[in-house]
């Protein structure tokens, strides 16, 4: 009601109510993309042998990593826009609640990052059965 009585009491002309619903028009569409590009320029994705590390600096730092051996599966979304850029976003989900799962946003290539990923998990797993212990032999248990 309040809002009525102010914008009863401005008298708009007919072109500054066209010329500002056109600038709203414009500008409103832009606001996702200013938020992508403010993500994008922002964000860095570091890969160790052992976890991925995805950290966000704008005024605050915020990293967020995930241990290779906690990822269960992986995901990868294209959209349209997406497809023209040759990007997309690739979801590492993990076994524990716990953990959130990470989101890598706008990777180029995300099909060819998400196999790579799988080939480093692999490696890990691999590289973890060979140097646990057998059960069997207890000497090894007592020379590690």
């Amino acid at each position: 009601y309040w809002l009525v009585n102010i914008f009863g009491t401005i008298d708009f002309s007919m072109d500054q109510a066209i010329t500002f619903l056109v600038l709203f028009l414009l500008i409103y569409p832009m606001v996702p993309g200013f938020f992508k590009l403010l993500i994008l320029y922002n964000t860095k994705y570091i890969f160790y042998e052992t976890h991925v590390v995805s950290e966000f600096e704008l005024m605050n730092v915020k990293r967020h990593s995930t241990p290779y051996h906690q990822i269960v599966n992986i995901t990868s979304k294209v959209s349209i826009w997406d497809r023209l850029c040759h990007s997309g976003d690739v979801t590492m989900h993990t076994a524990e609640d716990t953990l959130p799962d990470l989101t890598l946003f706008y990777i180029k290539k995300p099909d060819k990052i998400e196999e790579k990923l799988y080939d480093m998990i692999h490696k890990k797993k691999k590289d973890q059965l060979k140097t646990e212990p057998s059960q069997e032999n207890p000497e090894n248990i007592l020379q590690n």
